[in-house]
C-alpha cells in the first residue's frame, strides 16, 4: 500500500512519516524540531501524564487466570477479557539409573548410640 511504502522510504533515510490535520509529514527521528523547523522546548513528563498501572510479584500458584481490560481504537468502549489457566502437574524428573516403576527405597535408621 502507499502507506507501507511511504514508511519504509522513511525507515530507510532515518525519519519517521505521519499525517497530521490533513498533511504528509516526514521527520528526521532525534532532531529536537518541530516539521516547520522551530525547536521543541523541554518539558518533564510525570506519572499523572501518562498511563496508569499496576504491578505486583505474587505466588504463581495461588491464580488461576488473568484479566485484561482495555479501549479499543476504532470502537472506544471498554473491553474485557478473561482467560482461565488449566494447571498440569509438574512431571517428576527421573535419575539415570532409576527405573520408572521402581518402589522408593527406605533408607533404614542408624541405631541410636548412648552417650558417654
Amino acid at each position: 500500500s502507499d502507506a507501507k511504502f511511504l514508511t519504509r522510504l522513511a525507515e530507510r533515510n532515518g525519519g519517521e512519516v505521519s499525517v497530521k490535520m490533513g498533511k504528509l509529514l516526514f521527520l528526521k527521528a532525534g532532531q529536537g524540531e518541530t516539521a516547520s523547523g522551530k525547536k521543541i522546548p523541554q518539558i518533564t513528563i510525570t506519572r499523572s501524564d501518562g498511563d496508569r498501572h499496576h504491578f505486583a510479584i505474587a505466588d504463581r500458584g495461588a491464580y488461576t487466570g488473568v484479566t485484561a481490560k482495555w479501549l479499543h481504537t476504532k470502537d472506544p468502549k471498554p473491553q474485557k477479557q478473561k482467560v482461565k489457566l488449566k494447571r498440569k502437574k509438574k512431571e517428576k524428573h527421573l535419575r539415570a539409573l532409576e527405573h520408572p516403576k521402581a518402589k522408593p527405597v527406605r533408607q533404614k535408621k542408624a541405631p541410636k548410640v548412648p552417650e558417654a
